[in-house]
């Protein structure tokens, strides 16, 4: 995965450089006019207040964007992600989870008795297929309630992409920030795990 920083904060750089070492290459512009080819990239972070322009201002007149684009700012502003982001929240939102299915995960949580395992799988597999926030379009009522759920059958039984996604969209309406890519890669984990089974 290539994911494009646009941020003139050197902490920020160092940050997401160490976070996503190993899992994407990051590349970092501290400015506008640094930046070529934004559409080559698999994600896009930007944040607002550069040393040449509003990088929200810019997003807006671009033609092409990844299919990923999280605006960061330093303080609260509404639709961003509060710098420093979570490093959990972040490793979901790009996509970066862990593998879809864990047998030996499953193994370890339910003592090696693959009938417990099939059953437990089977209940998670049939709740993914029917609720409302595996497919909506945003999170409503006991949405938050339902997604902790989803996150801690994923771990019992074995699913850590699933889990992890599960957690940090969690963690992000709990804590306030932006779901929307977060609700779009649990959303994909729910469709690899049913589709897997």
């Amino acid at each position: 995965m290539k994911v494009l920083l646009i941020d003139d904060d050197a902490l920020t750089g160092a940050y997401l450089t160490d976070l996503l070492q190993g899992r994407a290459e990051l590349t970092i512009a501290t400015t506008l006019a640094a930046i070529a080819a934004p559409a080559a990239y698999d994600a896009l972070i930007c944040d607002k207040r550069l040393p040449d322009g509003d990088g929200w201002a810019w997003l807006a007149t671009q033609a092409s964007l990844p299919p990923v684009v999280l605006r960061i700012s330093g303080d609260a502003a509404a639709g961003a992600w509060r710098k420093p982001i979570a490093p959990e929240l972040l490793i979901a939102a790009l996509g970066l989870l862990p593998d879809d299915v864990d047998d030996a995960q499953a193994r370890r949580s339910l003592g090696a008795n693959p009938d417990a395992i099939a059953k437990l799988r089977a209940m998670l597999l049939r709740d993914l297929a029917s609720a409302r926030v595996c497919t909506a379009a945003s999170i409503e009522g006991d949405d938050v309630d339902t997604i902790h759920r989803f996150a801690a059958g994923a771990r019992l039984v074995g699913f850590p992409g699933l889990a992890a996604s599960a957690a940090a969209l969690e963690r992000a309406c709990r804590t306030e920030q932006p779901v929307g890519e977060l609700l779009k890669q649990f959303q994909a984990a729910v469709r690899r795990v049913l589709e897997s089974q």
